[in-house]
């Protein structure tokens, strides 16, 4: 059996991922001036991850695969 996978869902959390990693990097740097960027970046990029994630789980489950 094989799984299609949604191209822009992957896409999308590749670049949240990346997001995350500079995130974490201009949090080691402390400058002052980043940290209206980092608390922006911070604020979209959990809520982002559980709406994909919700969004594949419900394509996942309206099709016939048997979720255990």
């Amino acid at each position: 059996m094989t799984v299609k996978r949604d191209i822009v869902a992957d896409n999308l959390k590749a670049i949240l991922i990346i997001l995350v990693v500079l995130g974490h990097v201009m949090g080691f740097m402390r400058v002052s001036k980043l940290t209206y960027l980092i608390n922006c970046i911070y604020s979209f990029h959990m809520p982002a991850f559980v709406f994909i994630n919700g969004y594949l789980l419900s394509s996942l489950k309206s099709s016939n695969v048997k979720l255990s």
